[in-house]
């Protein structure tokens, strides 16, 4: 797999300059087309492949919302069209959906919850139980901080 350096010594101009580029910044860094032409081909050419645990360094976010369901068929029924929903407004904001089914013995467990956004590479979860929300659950998210959107419950806040 090629690296931006790869690309750089191909083309002869620098790792930043090759950044710029596949970054789609070069215009605003005035780089030429037929530099921008050179660049692009050559990444193409070497199979290059962004690095997404840098990119999601540098942008501050994965890109990545995780839909959490119950392993009790009961408590985690999608109602019909909501999945197809979801994934149609994450993909217009450029968005992925990661689907996960956990027991309630890992969704209460000190250990397991703090680890599911670095492991899971998320943003946020999206939180489907229809009953029966384990309580540890709900306060385990609340005191590691872990952004999420309820649905089908009622909850005073960040709930649809």
């Amino acid at each position: 797999m090629a690296s931006l350096e790869d690309i750089a010594t191909a083309v002869g101009v620098s790792k930043s300059t090759v950044s710029l580029v596949l970054n789609g910044k070069a215009r605003k860094a005035r780089i030429s087309e037929r530099r921008i032409k050179e660049i692009t081909e050559a990444a193409e050419r070497l199979n290059f492949v962004p690095n997404a645990a840098a990119r999601a360094i540098r942008k501050g976010s994965f890109g990545q919302l995780g839909l959490l369901l119950s392993t009790i068929p009961t408590r985690a029924m999608l109602l019909p069209g909501m999945l197809e929903s979801i994934r149609t407004t994450l993909s217009e904001k450029d968005q992925l959906l990661l689907i996960s089914e956990l027991p309630d013995e890992k969704l209460t467990d000190d250990a397991t919850m703090p680890r599911i956004l670095r492991e899971w590479a998320t943003d946020g979860l999206l939180i489907n139980y229809l009953e029966a929300v384990p309580e540890k659950m709900r306060a385990l998210l609340d005191e590691h901080r872990i952004p999420t959107v309820w649905l089908n419950i009622k909850r005073a806040t960040d709930a649809v």
